[in-house]
């Protein structure tokens, strides 16, 4: 099981391919990732 600690996916530069961002991360054996803000909405 591999775990992303610090992903940014909220990053705007993820909106165009994000599912595919994920797919690559789950074809890579990640199983969970900890997705972390970086404002203050985030």
């Amino acid at each position: 099981m591999l775990f992303d600690t610090h992903a940014h996916l909220n990053d705007e530069k993820f909106v165009e391919d994000l599912p595919q961002v994920v797919e690559r991360a789950v074809q890579a054996g990640v199983t969970r990732v900890g997705n972390i803000g970086f404002d203050v909405p985030s």
